[in-house]
């Protein structure tokens, strides 16, 4: 068991939660079903029970009440059959592995103080990062999920009235929800309700309370509580970025006055529905609201959207450039005449506002104008990087930007053929070409600064890791390399499809391929194949992966999408009849897919029409 702050400061209490008692019983899941309780005696609410034998209130000897003597305990907490359940041997019970200690005792947790109770019910949820549904975390020697912790939860529910006042309380659902998703409070701070509000007598969470706390109790609950910042609220953010992940050390408390202070939200409720918009992407009986966009003459090759700017930005063998509004789907503007052939791929990203302390609110509400850095590759051989401007919006939260204006910054030069994909990061701009050739440009000088030869046929698509400096491309000649960005060395080559390579993605420790072989491989950076999805009836052409999730969105020449979850490698969705011809593209996000094709056409499928708070969900 780890060391915990309350065993340096609580000892009397730590040696009643965690010291074994004697005639200790421990029961699987297994012995649940043998256990039928009297219908009288017994005040059993929970399917947590066992084989034991079952003893009369006049034979358990009572427990002594300091102010009314001698008494039995009332059946506040009596849920098994008076038996008593102490320590982490309660932990146990709630998360399946019950132990079960044949003594008498008063309900422990109703007669702490109620901020250490909420801060126990807090342990069953992970302090570590989000997690999704089926990713198992740890706790000392026993392995859970975030579904098993929430059915824990729904446990205490059932208990007793005081343990269901507890496992109803906001701070409790708060540290549910983040430790399984996150939140953008940024974006809720500039754009307001939809948020549901919470309208109940709020219960203090065990780091929300004032800063100015007195006596040695506090300061020991504050030492306490600091070992897991799970039960920490989120800071505001002060950059524009969305908090994906809690902090690792405990947060300056947020005073009642804080108008958007996190427990004023109904967490619950926010768990609720971020809970349906992840049961919807796999309820094949589910049908997302679909949107259709036209606007361009001709092929749309390829997308990017931006949540925090709404806006998505497509490049098309008309040799314009179109950016759309993503949430209304209107255009807002289109950029023609730099390119002389089709524009293959871009990507863009916001940059950082003039003011270096730019608030949430000066952010998403684009108040100021707002910089983008955009990248386009063409089938001219020709790289543009190019500076947009978003102008002030109008005012609501489904605003979008008056006008854009875009301006070329300059033209990067030395690819003997198409640009077929582009990479960025802080450091690097990274394309590939139908030459054969990766090049690295500097993004601060947009100087050359290597190439990466090697394959034997166009190179079809890039990925870019940043924090390991890492490279992989795939090309037409069925193979995969990786690369050093740094000294351009090669580190590894992939072999393994039976056809050329046309997409990859490189996130976390994976690569994902997709190729002309109608397969997608899953392989981890050391070379190693760890899966074969197959399913699609022609080439892949575009892949979508998000590390968090696992989920993998594929498009194909066969019009179709598909939605795997890598951790099965099964696949839970597919859509047919979205586009009338190939599919060129596909991003997704936890709320929608985007998807381009050879039919002109943009198709949004939107998983959250109906959950108020979905905009805010990352």
């Amino acid at each position: 068991m780890q060391q915990s702050p309350l065993r340096a400061f609580l000892p009397r209490l730590w040696d009643v939660l965690s010291t074994p008692t004697k005639n200790l019983l421990t029961v699987g899941p297994d012995d649940w079903d043998n256990y039928t309780p009297s219908p009288k005696k017994d005040k059993l609410r929970t399917p947590y029970s066992a084989n034991f034998t079952s003893r009369s209130p006049e034979e358990l000897r009572p427990v002594s009440d300091e102010h009314n003597g001698w008494e039995l305990i009332d059946d506040e907490a009596c849920f098994i059959d008076l038996h008593a359940v102490t320590g982490f041997g309660l932990l146990s019970i709630l998360l399946q592995r019950p132990v079960i200690y044949t003594y008498t005792f008063s309900d422990i947790i109703a007669q702490l103080p109620q901020e250490l109770s909420l801060a126990i019910l807090c342990y069953l949820f992970s302090p570590s990062t989000p997690l999704s549904s089926s990713t198992n975390f740890s706790r000392g020697s026993s392995e859970i999920t975030a579904d098993d912790a929430m059915r824990a939860l729904f446990t205490c529910l059932g208990v007793s009235r005081t343990w269901r006042r507890l496992a109803s309380d906001n701070s409790v659902w708060k540290t549910a929800f983040l430790s399984r998703w996150v939140i953008d409070e940024s974006r809720v701070e500039a754009f307001g309700p939809p948020l549901p509000r919470w309208s109940k007598t709020l219960s203090p969470h065990p780091m929300d309370s004032p800063a100015k706390q007195t006596g040695s109790f506090s300061r020991v609950r504050r030492l306490a509580l600091s070992r897991s910042d799970s039960f920490s609220s989120l800071r505001r953010a002060s950059s524009p970025s969305p908090v994906t992940s809690r902090p690792s050390t405990p947060c300056t408390p947020i005073t009642p006055s804080s108008a958007f202070g996190p427990l004023n939200f109904d967490w619950k409720s926010l768990y609720q529905q971020r809970f349906q918009l992840e049961r919807r992407w796999m309820n094949k009986s589910f049908e997302p609201k679909v949107t259709r966009i036209e606007g361009h003459t001709d092929s749309v090759y390829c997308l990017e959207y931006d949540e925090a700017s709404s806006l998505i930005i497509t490049g098309s063998r008309d040799r314009t450039i179109k950016v759309w509004s993503l949430r209304s789907g209107r255009p807002l503007g289109t950029f023609a005449g730099v390119h002389k052939g089709s524009v293959l791929c871009l990507k863009f990203e916001m940059e950082s506002g003039s003011s270096p302390h730019e608030s949430p609110v000066e952010y998403f509400s684009h108040s100021t104008p707002r910089q983008i850095f955009m990248v386009s590759g063409s089938s001219d051989t020709t790289v543009s990087v190019w500076d947009l401007t978003i102008f002030p919006a109008t005012s609501g939260y489904d605003r979008a930007p008056r006008t854009l204006k875009g301006d070329v910054r300059t033209t990067l030069r030395g690819h003997a053929g198409g640009v077929l994909d582009i990479r960025l990061d802080k450091r690097w701009i990274v394309s590939c070409s139908k030459d054969g050739m990766i090049r690295v440009w500097d993004r601060n000088t947009l100087e050359s600064v290597r190439t990466l030869v090697g394959h034997e046929g166009p190179v079809n698509a890039v990925g870019l890791q940043s924090s390991t400096g890492r490279v992989v491309s795939a090309s037409g000649d069925n193979k995969m390399i990786l690369w050093d960005i740094e000294t351009g060395a090669r580190l590894k080559t992939f072999e393994g499809h039976d056809r050329g390579l046309a997409c990859i993605e490189f996130k976390g420790d994976l690569i994902v391929s997709g190729s002309n072989d109608c397969k997608i491989k899953v392989w981890s950076a050391n070379g190693e194949c760890l899966r074969t999805l197959v399913g699609h009836e022609a080439l892949v052409r575009a892949l979508s992966y998000d590390p968090t999730t696992g989920l993998l969105v594929s498009a194909s020449y066969d019009r179709m999408i598909k939605v795997w979850d890598l951790r099965t490698g099964k696949m839970v969705r597919e859509f047919k009849g979205s586009h009338s011809s190939h599919i060129f593209d596909v991003k997704f996000d936890c709320r929608r897919i985007v998807s381009t094709s050879h039919d002109q056409h943009l198709v949004i499928h939107d998983f959250s029409s109906g959950l108020p708070a979905a905009p805010f969900f990352v």
